[in-house]
């Protein structure tokens, strides 16, 4: 979760790491896990960039694929999460 503007602790199992901004105007973060419900989603993670002023996170393909995949097993698995699976 990204919180701009201040930090909401009950985000976080560990102390807040801030991350400079970089000549482009963005933040580059390393993605050392991406877990959902309790799940590791694929090993090789990379870097992300993270635009604070829009929704978007830009991250490798092979870590978005994993994501991706993760996100939509959950739903297959718990009633289509209220989403409709559309493209690839």
């Amino acid at each position: 979760r990204i919180v701009v503007g201040g930090y909401n602790a009950s985000y976080h199992r560990g102390t807040v790491q801030y991350v400079p901004l970089n000549a482009g105007g963005y933040y580059h973060v390393p993605l050392t896990s991406m877990v959902l419900n309790g799940a590791t989603l694929g090993t090789r993670y990379g870097t992300a960039m993270i635009d604070s002023g829009t929704t978007y996170t830009y991250m490798s393909s092979e870590a978005y694929r994993s994501l991706k995949g993760g996100i939509e097993s959950y739903c297959r698995n718990h009633g289509s999460c209220g989403a409709t699976l559309r493209g690839n």
